[in-house]
């Protein structure tokens, strides 16, 4: 079942008494449509379709035909830029945010007050992809002009700017301290790079479509244990790093990052794999055009679970211990257990039809950034524990 409300329902309860949009449907059924009021102001009744069951700040809870959602405003909705957010990254141990976007530039923000530091120009078109490096004042970043970028978070100066891919870079990570960071890219490769030099060490893997996303982790019982060759001198702390590819011709790869081989090849027949996170175990949910699948990437012949909520393609994910949060085309972002793929524990409102384009789990809070030029920040009751 399928529950939408108004995007902006907490500010119309916390501010008069007018009504509210609320939708419901089953899979093969007619959409249920309501309206819903601030329940200190009017009582529901027993006749109403939609119950409301708890209402609290910026949660509430609604029942519909013995099904029940869970509604989260955000906290704090920063309108950060007039153009589209491309990618967002937070560094709560600096209280900094960076944001990319169309056109070449980046921000960094403050996370507390949301007003912009420095602006960091060099890239000549939209930037795909940005984060930052665990010292938390230094950002990589990549985009339309086929170039890694490493910026002083500090000062905003460019330190290196790493050549080497023909087309569009498309995601990064980032290896341990960040000695070497690895790009994936529109030509089919994934990259492995020494940032001291800006030089590449060596392309992990080349395949013939467009590599959408990637994440990394470390497992030491899905790495190829085939004799390793002998390690660059520039590589560091490549040992027992498996990286997680979601790709265009809808294969999910995995390749040992130390011995240059794919460890897992899965076919996943459901279009174009447009995200993917690691959630611990061996496992990992990628997501599609057409829904979710969870596998198990030490027996990855076919999925534990797929599942989709909505006709909307999913191009964001985000993962903290078994909880995960994906991101839709349409602007619905949901959290569900990757164990109990069956029920969404939450649903993040604000957006409205504007894609969700980065998901950003941290400490207590959820960080959500959006086509809109808003990132959206949430508190619920599981990741406050």
């Amino acid at each position: 079942p399928s529950f939408s409300i108004q995007k902006d329902w907490n500010d119309i309860f916390g501010k008069c008494d007018e009504q509210i949009w609320i939708s419901y449907k089953q899979p093969g059924s007619n959409t249920i449509h309501g309206l819903l009021q601030n329940p200190k102001l009017n009582e529901s009744n027993e006749d109403d379709i939609f119950k409301i069951k708890s209402f609290e700040k910026n949660e509430l809870e609604v029942e519909c035909c013995g099904s029940s959602c869970v509604f989260v405003a955000p906290e704090i909705t920063y309108n950060l830029h007039k153009k589209k957010i491309l990618c967002t990254d937070i560094s709560l141990s600096d209280g900094l945010g960076v944001c990319s976007s169309q056109g070449g530039d980046l921000w960094i923000w403050d996370t507390d007050t949301g007003e912009t530091r420095r602006v960091l120009s060099g890239h000549i078109a939209d930037v795909d992809t940005c984060r930052f490096f665990p010292s938390g004042v230094v950002v990589l970043s990549g985009g339309e002009d086929f170039r890694l970028r490493i910026w002083s978070a500090q000062d905003g100066s460019c330190a290196r700017t790493l050549t080497g891919h023909t087309r569009r870079i498309t995601d990064t990570s980032i290896i341990e301290k960040g000695r070497n960071i690895i790009s994936v890219s529109c030509d089919g490769t994934a990259r492995l790079w020494d940032c001291g030099s800006g030089q590449c060490i060596t392309s992990i893997t080349s395949i013939q479509c467009p590599i959408n996303k990637c994440t990394l982790f470390t497992s030491d019982n899905i790495s190829n244990t085939q004799i390793k060759p002998p390690l660059h001198e520039k590589e560091c702390e490549t040992d027992n790093k498996i990286l997680l590819l979601a790709c265009e011709d809808g294969t999910i790869k995995s390749c040992d990052i130390r011995n240059r081989k794919l460890v897992t090849d899965y076919q996943g027949g459901c279009g174009p794999i447009t995200c993917c996170t690691f959630t611990g175990e061996g496992k990992a949910v990628v997501g599609s055009e057409n829904g979710l699948m969870m596998f198990d990437l030490r027996v990855p012949n076919k999925p534990i679970w797929s599942v989709s909520w909505s006709t909307s393609h999913i191009i964001s994910l985000s993962s903290f211990n078994s909880y995960c949060v994906a991101g839709h085309k349409d602007g619905s972002c949901v959290m569900f257990d990757s164990e109990n793929k069956d029920t969404i524990i939450r649903r993040l409102t604000g957006p409205d039809i504007d894609p969700i384009t980065s998901i950003i789990c941290h400490d207590k809070y959820i960080y959500t950034s959006c086509r809109d030029g808003c990132v959206r920040i949430y508190k619920t009751a599981i990741n406050s524990t």
